[in-house]
This record gives structure tokens, C-alpha cells and sequence, in this order.
């Protein structure tokens, strides 16, 4: 269910092992959040293709990033008729306890299912999921979710714990509305 959620992004003239990262589909029409760094960091989009969960590659439009965070969200370019499917979110992180089973998928060239525990919850908004899954198979944008498949979390580059999670419920107010 998260796969057909999950976008993959590359340098234009990239192949399938320069991923840099990672986003989520927030949108039927296009939106993604992902990381600044799954963006090429400097360039912040420029040059920088979505591969979305078809194959397709599109080019994306940066739309509005955190000045001074990690979190972008960019707009990809689709074709006439093409729509995503948006992924499923989990509104309230109150339900989610120490000892959980979660997921990620991540993954450079195919797309990963790895298994994990909920090791630290979220007191403060401000704070991160942390996990038992490895850092090894994480990318920027890589999204945790429950067994229901309903996404809680969102792999950023500056958290603390290479192993956590930065929530998604959290990020709600500052999501964009597109208006086409």
C-alpha cells in the first residue's frame, strides 16, 4: 500500500543506483514531501527527476522548503491524465506504543521492506519517533508505517538518532494546498 505512495528521486541524467532520496505523495495531483537533501541540497530541485511508482520519470518544482529545516515539498510535473495515489496517514500518534512492530521501505535501486520497533515515542511535537530498524536501509524521505499501513513517520537528514523518525501528524500544519 506505501509503494504505490513512494517517489524516488535522481539526478536528471542519473541511473537507477544515483538515488538521492526519497518522498511521499501527499496529493492525487502531485504534491511530495520530501527531504532538501533528496533534492541535491544546492541546487534544491534543479535537475532532479521524481521516478514515481510506475516507472514514469517526471520533473518536479519545489514549491516551499523550511528555511532553516530539512522538509521540502515539491510538485511533480505530471503528464495529462496521469494522477498519484496519495499515501494513507495516521492522524494521531496516540495509538502507537513502545514496543510496536513498524516498517520503512527505503531502497536505492529496488524498494526495501524492513521490520522495526517502536523504541522511543513522542511526548513534545518537536520529537522524533525512534526505532529499532537499521540506519544502513534508511534514505532521506524514507517513510515508517504501521502494519495497517497508515504512515507515521518521515526520514529527514538532521535528526539525532540515525534510526529515527521525524512524525508525520506533525508536519499537517505546514503542508501547501495546490491549486490548480
Amino acid at each position: 500500500q506505501v509503494s504505490k505512495s513512494a517517489v524516488q528521486f535522481k539526478p536528471t541524467n542519473g541511473s537507477a543506483e544515483s538515488i538521492l532520496g526519497l518522498g511521499l505523495v501527499l496529493s492525487s495531483d502531485g504534491l511530495i514531501l520530501t527531504d532538501k537533501a533528496a533534492l541535491g541540497d544546492d541546487t534544491l530541485g534543479k535537475g532532479i527527476t521524481a521516478v514515481l511508482p510506475n516507472g514514469l520519470e517526471v520533473p518536479i518544482q519545489v514549491i516551499q522548503s523550511e528555511i532553516s529545516g530539512d522538509i521540502a515539498f515539491v510538485v511533480a510535473l505530471l503528464p495529462k491524465g496521469v494522477t498519484l495515489t496519495p499515501v494513507t496517514t495516521l492522524s494521531n500518534l496516540s495509538s502507537i506504543h513502545l514496543g510496536e512492530r513498524v516498517y520503512s521501505l527505503s531502497g536505492k535501486q529496488a524498494l526495501t521492506l524492513e521490520e522495526g520497533l517502536i523504541k522511543k515515542t513522542i511526548v513534545t511535537p518537536d520529537d522524533d519517533l525512534e526505532t529499532s530498524i537499521s540506519p544502513d536501509h534508511l534514505l532521506v524521505g524514507t517513510p515508517l508505517f504501521t502494519a495497517l499501513g497508515k504512515v507515521i513517520g518521515f526520514k529527514t537528514s538532521t535528526q539525532k538518532a540515525n534510526n529515527s523518525f521525524h512524525s508525520l501528524p506533525a508536519l499537517k500544519p505546514i503542508i501547501p494546498r495546490l491549486s490548480r
